[in-house]
């Protein structure tokens, strides 16, 4: 799963000698393009096979995991979103993965309805899954200026910039400080199958 920042920050921490074959889903063949270019200049050495599709219209036949194999699944702002069924989704992951699967589910906090989708999608697995599943990581970040993760866009790492001068940073105020800020939603967890 094509997973922006994510999949970068994971090869940084486990190298490339411990990734087989990414896997890129995406339904936009402009972004699954340049997403391979990236990876291509990063890792030249993983073997990359896309798939431009969405959720929907995936079958079993696109994925064929060999036993043994831990398999990392990257879902970066997408379980959020409404527009594809998270029962094929469901489905999908059960027909086709085995071992030990990992699933990192990120976005940015928009509103609880959508993070509910992410809740929705771990929960299924904790349920259908019990005596597999293990939760990893849980954060959650919202639109708060108490939180100390609500940061803004010019002021990530630390880095020190005057506000205004960037089309990121905008609005800025004594009392809220800069009017674009990010937030996240994370929920990692490990689903550990017998064979199919």
């Amino acid at each position: 799963m094509w997973p922006g920042n994510c999949f970068f920050h994971f090869l940084e921490r486990y190298g490339v000698d411990s990734v087989k074959e990414i896997i890129l889903i995406e339904p936009s063949l402009i972004a699954i393009k340049r997403a391979t270019l990236h990876i291509q200049k990063l890792a030249p050495a993983i073997p990359v096979r896309t798939i431009c599709k969405s959720f929907d219209d995936l079958t079993k036949d696109y994925f064929k995991p060999e036993p043994g194999d831990w398999n990392v699944h990257l879902f970066s702002n997408v379980l959020d979103l409404d527009n594809y069924s998270q029962q094929l989704l469901f489905d999908l992951i059960e027909n086709t993965q085995t071992g030990r699967n990992y699933f990192v589910c990120v976005s940015p906090y928009i509103t609880s309805v959508h993070t509910e989708r992410l809740n929705t999608f771990k929960r299924y697995f904790e349920k259908n899954h019990s005596y597999a599943f293990h939760s990893l990581l849980e954060v959650d970040s919202q639109k708060d200026i108490r939180d100390p993760y609500w940061l803004c866009n010019m002021n990530k790492n630390n880095r020190i910039k005057r506000h205004g001068i960037n089309p990121y940073c905008g609005n800025y105020t004594n009392e809220g400080g800069c009017g674009k800020k990010w937030t996240r939603v994370i929920r990692v967890f490990k689903v550990e199958w017998e064979s199919i």
